[in-house]
């Protein structure tokens, strides 16, 4: 599977046409071994072989040679290794020319040779040198590429919904109260300077990483209706200084569905608007939306991605080279840069290392310095060598779709290209993604409307989808458009500077980027002064009247709600005499019950609301309000504070200041397409919705397990599935659910098929079992913790079979590599087995309708049914 990368990115499948090998690495002949792979395409000596298709590079680098008898381009990759392509009919590349995979034409195919243009017949021939100059075969090294670049990496994708930033190093928090306790009193929610506040806080002073490393993220799957990106800051003056702030925005729409368990009795926590369990059905819900406020402004974002040394790595202020090796400082591992943009990266060689691709790059965390080298902080520019092992990226700067209108992207690695979706609707409630027509190679170019984007199910989840129009043959299929997929060229936004509504909204996925930290410098007193911090504010609210019937109801009040009602209230804290509405939160926040309201102070009302020890109560506050940017409403709250505190010297002008900075702030009345029914809103806690960030302790088919084991096996038993779970990135059900459907529900690690060798938790046959260093036999004298390493093995192997990376398996998948992984490439109409068959008999239990064949869509019904039983035992 993995030397069809290869193929596929220099001959790109079209007219229904793939290349395939005519003559293997190694085969005998007179002259001796072949000394490379030959493929054209399917069909011989005819049609598109005979017009001389375009052909592209197999890699990222740079030509190192092209041209000679032979017909022949060297690309040379960031390893060393020389990709070389012969026999083409012309080159289309020079010397020293950067190349992208699948992207950059190198020539066209042919069967040049010595003697003329056609000595030969029409195909390619690829072969690839080590950096000594020896030959290696292409088939085992793109294996072991393939093998490499599908490791499992530790960051576990989010699901919906998932928190609105990572920890600094990229993994998730615990859960919701874990960020809590970082943001503390920062976070402001209900609260801010004597006024109310809707939202909260996340700045660099709590979490620095948000400015310019790991981005504020979407909380939820949802839609994108409308957005302000500024090109720059806005600018504000008073006392003669100047104060830079952002109004950029996102504003994202979700729904929130109520569902209903398989028992009957209804589950009311505000959760996910999506579900992969088969035993619920929607009942009803309510519409939200998320605000992300202050975000940074483009011209500001990020220019460039993040990375880390692993270990000690020397710089140098030139390129090395062999009769030259200039003074040279080891940076300590830890030590943070970027590459310098618009720089071209340079060979060089270091002697006794030999040689390496070396980048341009600038110190952000320390530095160092020497007599000889400067490696300053943030103003030194270096030359380092780009090696694997010394360097990780911890930062990947991505521009959001959603402001875009045509969007030019290229594909991350090898996808699928869909017909249309088919008419009917899957479990997630979306059309069905069409059928494969069309393979789109890593490095394609792609473009496609960002505004013309939607939710179709794949494999059983709901993914972003785009009819995109595939470079350089023009071809139109739908592919999955998720950051995950594609890399969007850089270009400028359409309606910067500007408040846009989103014609068509664009589909967001939980976890997809919305911005970056923005500043926010504002006056410190009536005599200016300066509070500068990069933050963003964020807010979950609702103009939904069933939102506050829910929240109104008994169930949402079991599970800690409670409707606070402050729609007469102007915002406007006034100290000398605490509003009603202000003593009402700190009733509900606070478990205070005998202080009398003439007592409460504003230090003991920001106590309350601040301190985590109220958060599970906070957290369920719910409160109805006059949102803030709601301008005439905010103006109001303005107003009213400037007559609270009129005796103030010069406050009147720091509160104009102020009104302005809130007319430039302000956007929920100006809207005319997306009809909000303020100024009153429904407040929720942006972190009251139940993440799903943390690792879930509750296994479906659990009780089962623990009827059939003591206590101490059973557990052992769950804490092994949950940790090969998170490791590879597969929701651990999937692999309960598989378990329970190969042993009949026993979940024995000795268990045997009486008809094979299969044998254990997920039946490994004795040559799958050998494959992974162990017998069959060995397996059954386990325990499930011991065998669970060799299952884990098992995924691990079929990933990068089959190219697939496991935290990419959907429940299909994760089973469809246990029963019949060969299937995975089976057409969906297509049997899998048939009788009369030794393994049609095997698994007769999966033709469910007798008919003789067992259908892919058989299998996967059956994995369900085990899936959505298991939740009867979940514990």
């Amino acid at each position: 599977m993995s030397f069809d990368i290869a193929m596929n990115l220099i001959l790109p499948p079209r007219d229904g046409k793939k290349p395939h090998i005519t003559a293997p690495f190694g085969e005998k002949r007179a002259s001796g071994p072949h000394k490379g792979v030959d493929f054209n395409y399917i069909g011989g000596q005819t049609g598109i072989n005979m017009q001389h298709p375009a052909a592209f590079s197999p890699i990222d680098g740079k030509v190192s040679y092209s041209g000679g008898l032979f017909g022949t381009v060297k690309i040379l990759d960031n390893k060393g290794f020389s990709h070389e392509v012969l026999h083409l009919l012309s080159q289309d590349v020079t010397e020293g020319e950067p190349v992208k995979a699948g992207v950059t034409q190198i020539g066209r195919m042919g069967g040049r040779g010595p003697q003329k243009e056609n000595q030969y017949a029409m195909h390619i021939h690829y072969q690839i040198k080590d950096s000594s100059g020896k030959i290696v075969n292409p088939q085992e090294w793109w294996v072991n590429k393939n093998a490499a670049s599908s490791k499992v990496i530790d960051i576990i994708p989010p699901t919906s919904p998932c928190l609105p930033i990572t920890q600094a190093d990229g993994k998730e928090f615990k859960d919701a109260k874990s960020l809590a306790s970082l943001l503390g009193n920062e976070a402001n929610y209900l609260l801010g300077l004597n006024t109310w506040h809707g939202g909260i806080h996340i700045s660099d002073k709590k979490a620095p990483w948000v400015k310019d490393i790991h981005p504020v993220r979407c909380i939820a799957d949802g839609e994108v209706v409308a957005f302000r990106m500024m090109p720059d800051y806005l600018v504000s003056k008073y006392k003669g200084q100047e104060y830079r702030y952002s109004n950029s925005f996102c504003l994202v729409r979700h729904k929130f569905k109520q569902a209903k368990p398989a028992d009957g009795t209804k589950d009311t926590t505000p959760s996910d608007n999506t579900s992969d369990k088969g035993t619920k059905k929607e009942d009803g819900g309510f519409t939200y939306y998320t605000l992300y406020m202050h975000l940074c402004p483009w011209d500001k974002w990020p220019k460039n991605s993040r990375y880390r040394l692993k270990k000690g790595w020397r710089v140098r202020h030139s390129v090395p080279a062999h009769d030259y090796q200039p003074p040279a400082l080891t940076l300590k591992a830890g030590e943070e840069f970027e590459l310098v943009g618009g720089i071209t990266s340079q060979r060089g060689y270091v002697i006794g290392q030999g040689e390496f691709e070396f980048a341009r790059i600038k110190v952000l965390s320390n530095g160092a310095s020497s007599k000889e080298v400067l490696a300053t902080k943030g103003i030194d520019s270096l030359w380092m060598a780009q090696d694997p092992s010394a360097i990780e990226k911890i930062g990947n700067i991505v521009r959001p779709m959603w402001v875009y209108d045509k969007i030019e992207a290229r594909v991350k690695e090898d996808m699928v290209g869909r017909a249309d979706p088919k008419a009917q609707k899957g479990k997630t409630g979306h059309h069905v993604a069409g059928d494969s027509v069309f393979s789109v190679p890593a490095g394609s170019l792609i473009s496609f409307d960002a505004h013309r984007c939607e939710w179709q199910e794949v494999r059983g989840r709901a993914r972003r989808m785009a009819r995109c129009v595939v470079q350089p043959l023009g071809r139109l299929v739908w592919l999955c458009v998720e950051e995950e997929n594609i890399e969007i060229k850089d270009q400028e936004p359409t309606h910067l500077g500007e408040l846009y509504e989103l014609p068509t909204p664009v589909p967001i996925r939980a976890g997809e980027t919305i911005g970056y930290l923005g500043l926010y410098e504002a006056p410190t007193s009536t005599e200016g002064g300066m509070s500068s911090k990069h933050m963003v504010h964020i807010e979950l609210f609702s103009d939904d009247p069933r939102a506050e019937e829910l929240v109104s109801s008994k169930e949402w009040k079991d599970k800690g709600f409670t409707l606070i009602d402050g729609s007469d209230s102007d915002g406007a804290l006034d100290p000398a005499k605490i509003p009603p509405f202000f003593l009402s939160l700190y009733r509900h926040a606070s478990d205070d019950k005998g202080l009398k309201d003439n007592d409460l102070t504003v230090k003991k009302l920001e106590n309350a609301v601040d301190s985590i020890e109220n958060y599970d109560r906070v957290k369920g506050m719910v409160v109805k309000h006059r949102s803030e940017w709601w301008v005439p409403a905010s103006k109001v709250m303005m107003e009213q504070f400037k007559r609270i505190f009129c005796k103030v010297t010069d406050l009147p002008s720091l509160i104009e200041h102020e009104v302005k900075r809130v007319e430039a702030l302000g956007w929920m009345d100006k809207l005319s397409h997306v009809h909000i029914a303020g100024p009153e809103v429904l407040h929720f806690h942006p972190l009251s919705i139940k993440y799903k960030t943390g690792v879930k302790r509750e296994l479906i088919w659990m009780k089962r397990v623990l009827e059939l084991y003591e206590v101490q096996i059973g557990e052992a038993f769950r804490n092994k599935v949950i940790k090969v779970g998170w490791e590879l990135g597969i929701d651990p059900n999937y692999i309960m659910a598989c378990i329970a459907l190969e042993t009949g529900t026993k979940f024995d690690p000795s268990i045997k098929n009486p008809y094979s060798s299969a044998t254990g938790l997920i039946q490994l046959m004795r040559a799958r079992a050998k494959e992974l260093g162990t017998t069959v036999e060995e397996l059954a004298k386990m325990d499930h913790v011991e065998q669970m390493d060799y299952v884990k093995m098992y995924f691990v192997r079929m990933a990068d079979m089959f190219g697939v990376p496991t935290n990419r398996w959907s429940l299909e998948d994760v089973y469809l590599s246990i029963f019949a992984p060969s299937a995975i490439a089976i057409d969906g109409n297509a049997p899998v087995y048939t009788s009369p068959s030794e393994s049609y008999n095997r698994n007769k239990f999966h033709d469910l309708n007798g008919d003789g064949k067992i259908m892919k869509s058989e299998i996967a019904n059956n994995i369900r049914i085990f899936y959505d039983k298991g939740f009867a035992y979940e514990g």
